[in-house]
């Protein structure tokens, strides 16, 4: 506090700025008639400076807010959908995580994207961050936050990417795998292309194909049916409910509400399921006790690492889902290309019931959904007709006949 020259008085002082947190400066210059009246007029002006922050010194950052709701989820969510959070969560904190989160405003957000954009990241993982603070927002009540803000559009480029990536087999490749599957390691050849590899179908070939055979069937993700099991399976009524899923060997609920399901199946896989389970009861195979459908190859038999941990393998990994399914596009003479060989069956099913039934039975099929939408009221026969339709074509008949 200093007496200037004119007889005013000029107030200095520093306070917390209760709207960013920051440290500010008081410096005004005011009449008063002495000291005392002085020293008054700078606490009631310091006092003005942080008024309510006594009330918001709770206030969150969205940082510190994104955490807490992040451990909130740990026990709602799948790991593999925890660890995508993960990484959009450690992005969003490091462009605006320091900012209160009642302070955020759209324009704070479109700017986090378009500095990403200009960075040259790839445009589906920046909307993959923004659904991930979309989801937040909704969750912790706070759509203010994101209140109009779009996505980023994607050019024509990413959109073929995208497109590519996902490609199936066509109906004739299709055609081709499940007449070869059964015995496709008889058709695989050694380097020089005249030598069969095998003589006799290997040990646990049977196993393989039916795991195959039912992803090319349903459409079902690797991770759901590696956790099916057999009461799930209701052969006579020719269903499938999905039910839980698994990361890592981590079992779980499906990837999103829309995923938990039931799934009509057709007759020619019903058969071979039925065989399948007759098979495993008969030759009591490593993991039957285990209830699942399609217990590892490896179960009973765990590595030395795992051994040491105490833990017993036995779900099938997308390891091997993967290279089952390469062995038997190479018998087949198929061509993948840049196909994804794991989720190509999926990608085949999804195309063939998109073209045969509405989108709305496709969506109940293959589990997908747009926002909180679920079909649970999509009967099993509409379903069931879908796939008549979908196998006719497979299997080359004509439709009346289906």
């Amino acid at each position: 506090m200093q007496r200037l020259p004119d007889g005013r008085y000029r107030l200095r002082g520093e306070y917390v700025d209760p709207k960013t947190g920051k440290r500010r400066e008081l410096d005004r210059r005011v009449e008063a008639a002495d000291d005392l009246d002085a020293a008054s007029i700078r606490a009631k002006l310091l006092d003005e400076a942080t008024a309510g922050r006594a009330e918001r010194r709770a206030r969150a950052r969205l940082g510190e807010a994104l955490d807490a709701w992040l451990a909130s989820k740990v026990l709602t969510i799948r790991p593999s959908t925890h660890d995508r959070y993960t990484t959009a969560v450690e992005k969003w904190k490091g462009a605006i995580g320091e900012y209160f989160l009642d302070a955020i405003e759209p324009d704070d957000v479109r700017g986090v994207l378009a500095g990403w954009r200009d960075n040259e990241r790839a445009t589906e993982t920046i909307n993959g961050r923004l659904r991930v603070l979309r989801t937040f927002a909704k969750d912790t009540r706070a759509p203010h936050i994101v209140d109009g803000v779009a996505a980023l559009p994607t050019t024509l480029e990413e959109d073929e990417a995208a497109e590519d990536e996902g490609r199936g087999l066509t109906v004739d490749e299709l055609r081709s795998l499940l007449d070869v599957g059964p015995r496709a390691p008889l058709l695989l050849l050694r380097e020089d292309k005249k030598t069969p590899r095998f003589k006799t179908l290997p040990k646990g070939w049977a196993r393989a194909w039916a795991l195959v055979a039912t992803l090319a069937w349903t459409g079902l993700r690797p991770a759901e049916a590696a956790a099916l099991r057999w009461d799930d399976v209701d052969l006579e009524a020719g269903v499938l409910r999905i039910r839980r899923s698994h990361w890592r060997g981590i079992i779980g609920h499906p990837k999103a509400r829309a995923s938990k399901r039931r799934v009509a199946i057709a007759p020619e896989l019903a058969s071979l399921l039925r065989a399948h389970r007759e098979t495993m009861l008969r030759q009591q195979w490593a993991g039957t006790e285990s209830g699942l459908v399609f217990p590892s190859p490896r179960y009973g038999r765990p590595s030395k690492a795992k051994r040491r941990k105490g833990e017993l393998v036995e779900l099938t990994t997308n390891t091997y889902a993967r290279k089952t399914i390469e062995k038997m596009i190479e018998a087949a003479g198929i061509d993948l290309g840049e196909r994804p060989a794991l989720y190509c069956l999926r990608h085949t099913m999804n195309n063939l019931v998109r073209q045969h039934a509405t989108e709305e039975v496709r969506r109940s099929i293959i589990g997908h959904a747009e926002e909180v939408e679920t079909y649970t009221h999509v009967a099993i026969e509409e379903q069931r007709a879908a796939f008549s339709r979908v196998t006719a074509v497979v299997r080359a008949r004509a439709l009346s006949e289906a």
